[in-house]
């Protein structure tokens, strides 16, 4: 199985938050028949059914960033100034309203492309060197 640079940049994003990814290691043969194994452990008699089984197991960080958000989250790097302010996400508080309101760049949020999930690979790879 070829993996995409979008699946190689998903996979290294969560690799960086320790989340398992799930991708084909190994056939082998198993009383006399094929025997497909993910890297999570799990066998399946067809191929098919472990390409179906990865593909619904990995996030799609770039297509959905709410992933990458909640992953951030988990991980208390959503309140590092830093990571807050390059994505764009920070309290700021109106004048005259002692209500706190949350500002976010909306072109990280709302793209599709994985934006944001490159935005966190950079950020997480900063702060662990």
């Amino acid at each position: 199985m070829t993996l995409t640079e979008k699946d190689v940049l998903n996979c290294e994003f969560a690799e960086l938050v320790e989340i398992p990814w799930h991708e084909e290691i190994s056939v082998t043969i198993f009383c006399g028949e094929d025997r497909f194994r993910c890297s999570c452990g799990a066998f399946y008699d067809k191929r098919h059914e472990l390409l179906d089984h990865v593909e619904k197991s990995n996030p799609d960080y770039a297509a959905d960033p709410r992933w990458v958000l909640r992953e951030m989250v988990k991980r208390r790097e959503w309140n590092n100034k830093m990571f807050s302010r390059e994505i764009g996400i920070w309290d700021c508080g109106l004048i005259g309203d002692e209500d706190w309101k949350h500002y976010t760049k909306t072109d990280l949020i709302l793209d599709t492309t994985g934006k944001l999930r490159n935005k966190a690979i950079e950020f997480l790879k900063e702060e662990r060197s």
